[in-house]
């Protein structure tokens, strides 16, 4: 999974979790070599799932939960990956890393800080207007 959009995703880029969406769960089904997400949105009625296909076989659910709540913490894109490979080893080197960044933005599930305004939007960079 290369291409421009994976490539635009730069090291100093900070993600957060959406602020509105609830992950319930991960499912990684390795023969189907598919991820599910089984999510909630605030205010709707109802867990509902997403997918896509997903071939990194030396992931585990548990570990790609781990990765997603690492975007709690409002750092930038290298420092989360060596975070996680800090945990991890060198289970993803940093282009596999960003390619998942790239679906789970894709899925909703985290979100540029790029896209807020106020606070978020000034993280990484002085603001002083």
């Amino acid at each position: 999974m290369q291409g421009p959009v994976i490539e635009a995703i730069s090291h100093e880029m900070i993600f957060v979790r959406h602020p509105l969406l609830k992950l319930h769960t991960v499912f990684y089904l390795k023969p189907r070599k598919q991820l599910i997400f089984i999510k909630e949105m605030a205010g709707k009625c109802g867990k509902f799932e997403t997918g896509e296909p997903f071939d990194y076989p030396a992931l585990t659910d548990e570990v790609i939960l781990e990765l997603i709540n690492l975007f709690d913490r409002k750092e930038s894109l290298l420092s989360l990956y060596h975070l996680f490979s800090l945990h991890n080893g060198s289970l993803l080197d940093l282009q596999q890393f960003k390619e998942i960044v790239w679906l789970l933005n894709k899925h909703n599930l985290i979100l540029d800080c790029r896209n807020f305004t106020g606070f978020l939007g000034g993280i990484g960079r002085l603001n002083f207007s």
